[in-house]
């Protein structure tokens, strides 16, 4: 098998295996190898075609990424989201009392988190709450839910 099959192979078994997985990570890929399948006809190094073809899945991932924040992305305003950030203007449950400069613990969907007040008040254990902003690993919560938020837990 030549250079330019193999490459072209893996590429579209990439390609194909992307339509049924959720990531879009073997896309850029993919698409990098039968980019370097189309190089490998005016390239014969095989040292040179690997390095071309690493640059050219480098790039597909560069442009795909553009590509999916730019046009794809429901979030306009590019930041990057994670899991985390829907937890803010949810209901929490205070586990281990929360005093004023003091962290104590609260549960959401069956996690425990770090919890400190974010208007320095007091919660007693089972007290309900609302989660206002996540810092690292501990959430900052107060009584008053956020405007305009889901509170369901």
């Amino acid at each position: 098998m030549e250079n330019w099959q193999f490459l072209l192979a893996i590429g579209l078994i990439l390609l194909i295996t992307d339509l049924f997985v959720v990531t879009f990570y073997l896309f850029p890929i993919g698409l990098g190898m039968i980019l370097g399948a189309l190089a490998s006809v005016w390239i014969t190094d095989l040292t040179i075609l690997v390095y071309i073809t690493s640059a050219l899945v480098a790039m597909m991932f560069a442009i795909s990424r553009f590509v999916f924040l730019k046009y794809l992305s429901k979030d306009k305003d590019h930041e990057a989201k994670t899991a985390m950030d829907g937890y803010v203007g949810k209901a929490v449950t205070v586990v281990k009392e929360i005093r004023q400069n003091k962290d104590g613990e609260v549960k959401i969907y069956g996690e425990t988190w770090k919890a400190h007040s974010a208007d320095n008040q007091t919660f007693a254990i089972d007290e309900s709450a609302y989660v206002q902003k996540i810092e690292g690993n501990r959430m900052l919560i107060s009584k008053q839910a956020m405007p305009s938020e889901s509170t369901s837990q």
